[in-house]
């Protein structure tokens, strides 16, 4: 039987625990965590790349138009991905500066970070501006840096990583 206010089921199927409701989205994600089987599979899709493009070109649909990423994710009952790190690292005794096209812009010392060393650029990189982030560590045994790019043409496309120009190694 359909819940109206969850939009869930208790419905049951081979596999399921008896009761389990899996009708929404996060429900039927749960489940397959679980290692139950929902009543169908969920749909979770990087809708960012659209919505980003469109609300930066100023042609998001009307239905859309004013909405945050997540409710336009539920209006279309589409999960919505999300890069988390489940770690920060404080690093003691190290002065983080970012530059963005030569000028300082953030200075910080014993900064606390996620996704270091990884594959995305940090929180901290400009996305909205055309140009070269550049994130300095200074440690007490020396120094390193990496530099991120925006160009002019990932700028209308909205939720574009930026080109990572230099890396560690």
């Amino acid at each position: 039987m359909l819940n109206k206010q969850s939009g869930s089921t208790d419905a049951t199927r081979e596999g399921t625990a008896a009761g389990a409701r899996t009708g929404s989205i996060r429900e039927r994600f749960l489940a397959i965590l679980n290692d139950q089987r929902p009543e169908r599979i969920p749909f979770i899709d990087r809708m960012n790349f659209w919505y980003e493009s469109h609300k930066m070109a100023g042609t998001l649909p009307q239905r859309y138009a004013g909405k945050s990423l997540a409710d336009a994710h539920d209006l279309c009952g589409m999960g919505q991905i999300k890069f988390r790190a489940p770690y920060a690292h404080r690093l003691k005794g190290v002065t983080l500066r970012r530059r963005f096209n030569d000028g300082e812009t953030f200075h910080e010392e014993d900064p606390v970070i996620t996704f270091f060393p990884g594959g995305w650029a940090p929180e901290f990189v400009r996305l909205d501006i055309a140009g070269v982030t550049r994130i300095e560590l200074s440690t007490p045994v020396g120094d390193l840096f990496l530099e991120w790019e925006v160009t002019p043409e990932m700028i209308p496309m909205g939720g574009v990583d930026p080109y990572l120009r230099t890396h560690l190694i």
